[in-house]
């Protein structure tokens, strides 16, 4: 006779498996804070720091440059991730299943307006049962992964490397002085390496060189309707209440297919983005 496992016992077997350090260390390294991580793991800092140095200490290597509250990851740490993260990903799935549902596109960068107006120039591509949620990393179960930077890819994902290039524009209202208008952007936009090379060129032909950070779309978009400041968008976005500046932007996307389940769906995505970023 066979005896077969319940798949509550499985999933308790799993829970064991994805033990507090592992959880730790992998939280720790995604969020680069170890505030942030604490907050995401609901524990204080103090426990969070003696898991880190248990483990350090459990395998002699040190993992991460504490300065203040941000998180260096090291050489070694950098290893880890990349052999850790697909297994714990794998368990986390199975921990805590997902009745997957139509076609999944998954970014760190999701809510971000160059994701949204990526997505948007694509809406004809998309499956009507889409679901677009955020995540720091890729999961076996996504179809697509978009990133603005290189991520750390699964074993059943393959990488697309393209560029978006995007315009500065400006709203003319009232003041047409553009040289005294700060430059808006999201924090994904001006970690870019290219974002300080446009500042130097704005400085070179006498812009103030301020930027104005806004991590909110919705904000975003209304301050610059508003005329209060310049805005790097795709060039189809300009209205003829808009003026085109000669300044542009090169945005990296990296886009991971699933191979498992690759169909027209897949396909279709990456013609059309082809298409739409040529």
């Amino acid at each position: 006779m066979k005896y077969y496992r319940s798949s509550s016992f499985i999933k308790t077997e799993i829970n064991m498996l994805i033990s507090k350090p592992l959880r730790v260390f992998i939280t720790l390294y995604q969020e680069k804070r170890l505030k942030a991580a604490a907050d995401k793991l609901c524990l204080t800092v103090p426990p969070v720091t003696r898991m880190l140095k248990l483990t350090e200490e459990w395998l002699g290597e040190r993992l991460f440059v504490i300065e203040r509250n941000g998180l260096s990851p090291t050489s070694a740490a950098d290893c880890l991730y990349q052999k850790v993260f697909p297994l714990y990903s794998a368990m986390l799935e199975f921990e805590h299943p997902w009745h997957k549902k139509g076609f999944r596109i998954s970014s760190p960068n999701a809510g971000r307006t160059v994701i949204a107006d990526l997505l948007t120039m694509m809406s004809s591509s998309l499956p009507e049962s889409t679901d677009i949620r955020f995540s720091r990393g890729m999961h076996s179960d996504d179809d697509i992964f978009i990133s603005i930077e290189p991520s750390m890819v699964l074993p059943n994902f393959e990488t697309f490397r393209t560029d978006l290039t995007m315009e500065l524009h400006y709203a003319m209202q009232g003041d047409d002085d553009w040289l005294k208008k700060p430059l808006l952007c999201e924090a994904v936009i001006e970690s870019l390496p290219g974002f300080q090379r446009v500042i130097d060129e704005l400085k070179q032909c006498g812009h103030c060189g301020v930027t104005r950070r806004i991590d909110n779309a919705i904000i975003l978009e209304s301050i610059f309707t508003n005329g209060e400041g310049l805005l790097f968008r795709k060039p189809i976005k300009a209205k003829d209440e808009c003026r085109t500046l000669p300044f542009v932007l090169h945005v990296p996307f990296y886009i991971y297919t699933n191979k498992v389940s690759m169909n027209n769906n897949h396909h279709r995505f990456l013609e059309i983005l082809k298409k739409t970023l040529s």
